[in-house]
């Protein structure tokens, strides 16, 4: 994972998209409508129907979908529902044409981070890729920190010493907070 996130942080790996629209000319705008790259993003997978999304998130789950939720195969709430059992961390942005407010409840109650009417708001649709991006990053970094915390702590308990300047300042943090606590010797 620190790997992982060094290399997105260098921009060698991008925040993977996919885009599942069945409407050509909505998918071909949203595809060609932002320097993904300068986003942090890449297109991982462009889809028009229900099934060649899914198809495309179980061999190269995305980080972000962007989904219509009328599509011909599977729908974009089933789609969502699947997605999110598989791949709880995937972020969904979900497109739509209908303004029932049920199709809004069950993509939010499916954890859709956005529910966004069309036609498509492009500046709107460009401000919540980037939050979702930040997010991303910022939970990976704190996946990083969570798993280099563990590790420290149990090389700590197997007798490994390390250097004040080997830590972050959040894992410097956790040891001053240990400080004084003793454990017991078998």
């Amino acid at each position: 994972l620190l790997l992982l996130f060094e290399k997105r942080e260098e921009g060698k790996i991008m925040i993977k998209v996919l885009i599942a629209e069945d409407e050509q000319g909505i998918l071909d705008s949203i595809s060609n409508a932002f320097s993904w790259e300068n986003m942090g993003c890449e297109i991982s997978g462009l889809a028009q129907n229900g099934i060649h999304a899914l198809e495309l998130c179980l061999s190269n789950p995305p980080d972000i979908i962007i989904s219509d939720i009328v599509m011909p195969g599977i729908d974009g709430i089933t789609f969502l529902r699947y997605i999110r059992e598989k791949h709880p961390r995937t972020q969904f942005i979900i497109l739509t044409g209908h303004r029932n407010f049920e199709y809004a409840k069950d993509a939010v109650n499916l954890g859709a981070s956005l529910f966004l009417l069309k036609p498509i708001n492009f500046t709107e649709l460009k401000n919540a890729i980037l939050k979702l991006v930040d997010k991303i990053l910022q939970e990976e970094k704190d996946l990083q920190d969570e798993n280099q915390q563990e590790h420290i702590l149990s090389s700590l308990l197997n007798g490994y010493i390390y250097s004040q300047h080997d830590f972050t300042p959040k894992i410097q943090l956790l040891l001053h907070s240990l400080q004084n606590m003793h454990l017991p010797v078998r």
